[in-house]
C-alpha cells in the first residue's frame, strides 16, 4: 500500500492498494527398479506367486519356475502440479478543484493465473531379459503383463531357446501422459479523467508510464482486458511382448473365462517385438518458461494497446486540423490527407493494425505453443505475407515493443527445441514500432 499527500497549486493526494491470494500444490513420484543380475545363469523359483512390480531379472539365461502366478508390472513416474494466484489493487488520485487543474479518482485492476500439469510415465521397463541363452519360463497359475516384457537376445531367438510355458496369458499396455494448462486474465478499469497504465499494463491514476493516458467515454476510462493462454500434451504407450520362441498355454478353459479368447488367440495378440516398448516420454510442463511467457506476452499486448490509442488520437488531432478555420487551405488539406492515411494504416480494418492485431492474438493464444497449431500458423503465414509489403514501411521506435518481441520469439524458439516431435518450426516477423 502507497499513500502521498502534497501540494501542487493546492490539495493532492495519492493512494495505492495492492492485495494477492494464491496456492499452489505439487507431488512427484519417482520409481527405480530393482535389478537381480546374474553374469551367466539366473534361476527364480516360488513356491507361490511372483511379482516382477518395478524390477528387472537380468542374466545370459534365465529359468523361472513359479508355483503360482507370475506378475509383471512396470510403474509410472508422475509429477502433479496446480496453482491459482489472484491479485486485486485500487489506486485514488484527488485534487481539489478550481484551486488543483484536472481531476481524477478510483481505477482498479483484477489478474488471475492458473496452472496445471498432469504427467505419467514409464521410465524403465520391468521384466524378464535374458540374453543369448534365453529364457526358459514355466508358471502353474497365471502370467500377466501389465506394461512388462519377458525378452532375450536375437541368438536366442534364432536358435530356439526360448520357452513359456503357463496356464493362463494376460497381458495389457500403459497409456503415459504428459499435459499441461494455463490461463492469465487481467481486467483494469477507472473513473475520472487522468488515468493511465502500469508497466503491467493495469489501469492506474497513481504514477501511471508517461504516454499511456487511456481514452474515456462519459468519463469512465478502460484499459482493453489481457486474456492468455498455455497448453501442451502428448502420448506415449508402454507395451508388453514376449520375443519369439515358443509359448505353452496349458489351461484353455480357464483362458477363455480370463480374456474370451482360445489359447491361440491369447498367443497371437501379445506383441513378440521387445526392441521398442518402453516408449519413456519426457515432462513437457516447465512453469517458469510458462510464466515468463505470460509476462512477456502481456506486456506485448498492452503496449500494442497503447501504441494504436496513439496513433488513433494521431487521427483525431489530424481531422480536427482539416477543420481548423485558421490553418490555411494548404495545411488543412495537409491534416486531412493525414487523417485518411492514419485511417487506412491504423483505423478498425487498417492494413498496419491487422498486423499487429494477428500477432498479439497468435501470441496470446498459447505463449508456449510455438505457433504450431493451425489457426496461429495461419496467423504468420499472413503476417509473413504482409511484412514483405507492409511492415517493412513501418517506422517504430519503442524499445518496450521491440524487447518483448524478441523476447516472444526467443520463447518460442526455445519452445521448439524442446517441444514433442512433430511440432512445427515458425519464424516471427520482426517489427518496429513508434510511439
Amino acid at each position: 500500500m502507497t499513500v502521498g499527500v502534497g501540494q501542487q497549486n493546492g490539495i493532492s493526494f495519492q493512494a495505492g492498494v495492492s492485495g494477492t491470494k494464491g496456492h499452489a500444490n505439487g507431488a512427484d513420484e519417482t520409481w527405480t527398479n530393482t535389478h537381480v543380475n546374474a553374469g551367466d545363469s539366473l534361476t527364480l523359483q516360488s513356491g507361490g506367486d511372483t511379482n516382477l512390480k518395478g524390477a528387472v531379472a537380468d542374466g545370459q539365461r534365465v529359468v523361472a519356475d513359479v508355483g503360482g502366478n507370475l506378475n509383471i508390472a512396470s510403474l509410472q513416474d508422475t509429477s502433479r502440479y496446480d496453482s491459482k494466484q489472484t491479485s486485486g489493487g485500487v489506486s485514488v488520485s484527488v485534487c481539489v478543484p478550481p484551486i488543483c487543474a484536472g481531476s481524477s479518482s478510483v481505477s482498479a485492476s483484477f489478474s488471475q493465473n492458473k496452472l496445471k500439469s498432469d504427467y505419467a510415465s514409464v521410465t524403465e521397463q520391468s521384466g524378464i531379459k535374458a540374453g543369448d541363452g534365453g529364457f526358459q519360463v514355466n508358471v502353474k497359475g497365471n502370467t500377466d503383463l501389465k506394461g512388462g516384457v519377458i525378452a532375450s537376445g536375437d541368438t536366442a531367438v534364432d536358435n530356439g531357446l526360448n520357452s513359456l510355458t503357463t496356464a493362463t496369458l494376460t497381458h495389457s499396455d500403459i497409456e503415459n501422459h504428459a499435459s499441461y494448462s494455463g490461463s492469465s486474465v487481467g481486467i483494469s478499469g477507472g473513473y475520472g479523467g487522468n488515468i493511465g497504465k502500469t508497466q503491467g499494463g493495469t489501469a492506474t491514476n497513481v504514477n501511471p508510464v508517461p504516454g499511456t493516458r487511456l481514452p474515456s467515454a462519459g468519463g469512465v476510462s478502460m484499459a482493453p482486458p489481457v486474456a492468455l493462454s498455455a497448453s501442451g500434451d502428448a502420448s506415449s504407450t508402454t507395451k508388453s511382448a514376449i520375443s519369439g520362441g515358443a509359448i505353452n498355454i496349458t489351461d484353455s478353459t480357464k483362458q477363455q473365462q480370463l480374456t474370451g479368447q482360445t489359447a491361440d488367440e491369447a498367443v497371437a495378440s501379445i506383441s513378440r517385438d521387445t526392441t521398442s516398448t518402453q516408449a519413456t516420454l519426457a515432462p513437457i510442463f516447465d512453469k517458469d518458461k510458462i510464466e515468463a511467457g505470460f509476462d512477456i506476452t502481456s506486456q506485448l499486448v498492452n503496449q500494442v494497446g497503447t501504441f494504436v490509442n496513439n496513433r488513433a488520437k494521431e487521427a483525431d488531432a489530424a481531422k480536427a486540423a482539416a477543420s481548423d478555420p485558421n490553418l490555411t487551405p494548404e495545411q488543412r488539406a495537409a491534416a486531412q490527407q493525414q487523417a485518411d492515411q492514419l485511417n487506412a494504416e491504423w483505423g478498425p480494418s487498417g492494413s498496419y493494425r491487422q498486423v499487429l492485431t494477428a500477432l498479439t492474438v497468435a501470441a496470446g493464444g498459447n505463449v508456449t505453443g510455438g505457433l504450431g497449431q493451425l489457426a496461429q500458423g495461419a496467423t504468420v503465414a499472413y503476417l509473413q505475407e504482409l511484412g514483405a509489403n507492409g511492415v517493412k514501411r513501418l517506422r517504430i521506435l519503442s524499445t518496450a515493443i521491440r524487447r518483448a518481441l524478441r523476447c516472444t520469439r526467443s520463447s518460442a524458439a526455445r519452445a521448439q527445441r524442446r517441444a514433442v516431435r512433430g511440432a512445427a518450426r515458425v519464424r516471427w516477423v520482426r517489427l518496429r514500432v513508434q510511439y
